[in-house]
């Protein structure tokens, strides 16, 4: 039997008084006065020490109503058999994810970290299995399960503590996400014993808010696995980074880059520091080569810098942020961003500056930038090639009708992966269209509008038109189309229509010629044939047109440590070896056959030199490992990541739940009523027996003469 208010037991104390009572003896205090006595000397009364009990049926009555008085405020209710759960797995599954990112070399939170690891190890016991996973921006086994269980046990701490031992931190970023995954599927991944076995993932880390754990919100975690967060935190909290700032693009891109280089100073939010200066390096590194620029950046915001090239012309070389505590962020690399050439052949007029002809227009209107330039070369469309340079133009522009020789040599070079573009200035190109599509007889209409034809449709989800699928840049209605030739859709089988005019007739058509592709378009794009080329919308349309077509692909400016860098930026051809020297001075060679070099290991500037071109290529500290403010357990529960410590307050919450069924038995049960009413009987039975016993003792009294 169970008692929801044990204490009013302590009431049953009260079966004392009864007892008291019925020891403690009356005398009578009336006198009777006798004549023959009053003559005659008092003598005292004999007095004894003993009391005795003569009602004892009556003392237990009384003491038994009390003891179920209290035993009815104690609210007894007995207790359903529990159900014995069964009995806990001995031992448990944990892995370490050990951080070795880029923000661990911040003063003393490498030591710190491995000795927060050393004492988990230490914490195992016999019967447990253990992992160590190193994590940055990827996931290394430093020590899996299997290996463990073949360790003899006095020795397992010592072999993984002296595996952490080789570990160094990285130049990488961090992926909480992704190393939180991987160890979650490890924990429940193999051979692991059943679901009551603990499974447990220990995180030591300095838990940085740019270690990318938003991607954590959508993994759909295992039963039972729980995080144990172990923070390392540094002395001094001060951080600030510099990275390089993106290029803007368009023509002011090369003013830009003729200024200086532009770089972003980000200060931590726990930062306690906010004046900077940023200044170019001297060869060792430790020191400014020349005047800084300062740079006053509040706790948990950024700030742009342009600094001034140190000679006035754009060069390779590395910029410092002085006046920050922790030195790790503080230099990046730079170099002047190469330019892609891209050699497009006009077939058509030589007449570069008659505003008549299309080559004015596309000179003008092609992309020249500081990072792409169009080399434009033009060839009369009757006039044999020169050996090699069909070969070597990246895109073809044909505005006049071509001599057979020369659209089977430009037909062949689309077949080998090339694309061209053709647009009917003129009557008489159906023979060109044709040749170069490969297909048979084509016959072109000249179409006559009444005033002028518009675009009436466009496909904006097309690579040539999606630049223009915003509605603020949407409108082609002030493109106005004088002429233009009826395309005969039917007659080119797998061709799309990209573009129609209002009338239904195609304006844009492309199809694919062999690896290569060729798009058509309905009209010239010069006065009086339309007003495309003196619209807005010419250049960024020509612009897409050689990016879709891969002409025009342009290498990134920069990479972060561990990104690999292609082919294309390292400047060398297919079928060309590479040789890369790193910022250490070891080299590495890309072999011909290579896409290029599959991961940077520190920053830096990396030479790479293909034949007798040398190109520098900067590495930088990935931006995100500046943001080094701690994020709290609270942001970890918000994107859903199964804390232990969240975890063990729901486990005692549900023990605290055990309350609510005992009550619920006790009010099904009811058991103090009978206790009262067993109380009552009592009571009255008493009563009686004491009258009975009132009268019996007051007979004799009244017996007497």
């Amino acid at each position: 039997m169970s008692f929801l208010a044990p204490l009013f037991l302590l009431g049953a104390l009260a079966v004392v008084g009864p007892v008291l009572f019925h020891l403690i003896r009356r005398t009578t205090r009336d006198r009777v006065s006798f004549s023959s006595l009053m003559f005659l000397e008092p003598t005292p009364p004999r007095l004894t020490r003993r009391s005795r009990i003569e009602h004892w049926l009556l003392l237990l009555l009384r003491a038994l109503a009390l003891a179920l008085l209290a035993l009815a405020f104690a609210r007894p209710f007995l207790k359903s058999p529990a159900v014995q759960p069964p009995a806990a797995a001995s031992g448990g599954r944990t892995v370490i994810l050990l951080d070795t990112s880029a923000s661990l070399r911040r003063d003393g939170l490498w030591a710190d970290a491995r000795s927060k690891a050393r004492d988990a190890l230490r914490k195992a016991g016999a019967t447990d299995d253990m992992a160590v996973f190193a994590f940055d921006r990827a996931v290394r086994t430093v020590l899996d399960f299997d290996e463990w269980r073949r360790m003899e046990p006095s020795a397992r701490a010592d072999e993984a503590g002296a595996r952490m031992d080789a570990l160094e931190p990285t130049w990488r970023g961090t992926d909480l996400a992704s190393a939180l995954s991987a160890a979650a599927e490890a924990l429940v991944g193999g051979d692991a014993p059943s679901a009551s076995l603990s499974r447990r993932i220990i995180l030591i880390s300095d838990l940085q808010e740019g270690g990318r754990l938003e991607a954590v919100q959508a993994y759909d975690w295992p039963v039972g696995v729980e995080v144990d967060l172990v923070p390392v935190t540094p002395e001094q909290p001060d951080n600030a980074g510099l990275q390089l700032a993106a290029a803007s693009a368009g023509p002011a891109e090369t003013a830009a880059a003729a200024a200086g280089v532009r770089v972003r100073v980000t200060n931590a939010a726990d930062s306690r520091s906010e004046t900077f200066q940023v200044g170019w390096s001297d060869a060792a590194g430790s020191a400014m080569a020349g005047p800084a620029v300062d740079a006053y950046v509040p706790p948990g915001q950024t700030r742009l810098v342009t600094v001034p090239w140190p000679s006035g012309t754009p060069a390779a070389g590395h910029l410092r942020l002085a006046g920050d505590r922790e030195p790790f962020d503080n230099r990046v690399a730079t170099a002047p961003p190469p330019t892609t050439r891209v050699p497009v052949l006009h077939l058509g007029a030589d007449a570069a500056n008659d505003p008549a002809q299309p080559l004015f227009f596309l000179r003008r209107a092609l992309p020249r930038t500081a990072r792409l330039v169009a080399d434009v070369t033009t060839h009369p469309p009757d006039g044999p090639l020169p050996d090699g340079r069909a070969d070597q133009a990246g895109f073809f522009f044909i505005t006049e009708p071509l001599a057979p020789a020369v659209a089977a040599t430009v037909h062949e070079r689309l077949r080998a992966g090339r694309t061209a573009c053709i647009a009917l200035h003129r009557p008489g190109m159906a023979e060109t269209v044709s040749a170069l599509a490969g297909l048979g007889s084509l016959s072109l209409e000249e179409a006559a509008p009444r005033s002028y034809a518009m675009f009436g449709q466009i496909d904006f989800r097309h690579p040539l038109f999606a630049p223009f699928a915003d509605p603020r840049f949407s409108d082609f209605t002030k493109i106005r189309f004088q002429k233009y030739r009826k395309l005969p859709a039917a007659g080119m089988p797998g061709a799309r229509v990209v573009a129609r005019f209002d009338s239904g007739d195609p304006a844009v058509l492309e199809t694919d010629v062999g690896r290569g592709r060729l798009v058509v378009l309905a009209a010239g794009w010069v006065p009086p044939e339309s007003q495309l080329a003196v619209s807005s919308k010419f250049p960024p349309w020509l612009a897409s047109l050689l990016e879709w077509s891969g002409a025009s692909a342009v290498a990134a400016a920069s990479f972060a440590v561990g990104d690999p860098i292609p082919r294309l930026a390292l400047g060398a051809p297919d079928g060309v070896a590479v040789r890369v020297r790193a910022p250490d001075g070891a080299d590495r060679l890309v072999a011909a056959d290579a896409a290029g070099l599959d991961d940077t290991e520190a920053p830096g500037l990396y030479e790479a030199t293909a034949g007798a071109d040398t190109r520098l290529i900067p590495v930088t500290l990935d931006p995100l490992e500046s943001r080094t403010a701690p994020l709290t357990a609270d942001d970890f529960e918000t994107l859903g990541v199964p804390l232990a410590q969240v975890v063990e307050q729901a486990r005692r919450a549900e023990a605290r739940a055990v309350l609510p069924p005992s009550i619920e038995a006790e009010s099904r049960q009811k058991l103090w009523r009978w206790c009262l009413a067993a109380a009552l009987l009592i009571l009255l039975l008493e009563t009686v027996l004491a009258g009975r016993a009132a009268r019996r003792a007051a007979t004799p009294a009244e017996a007497t003469p």
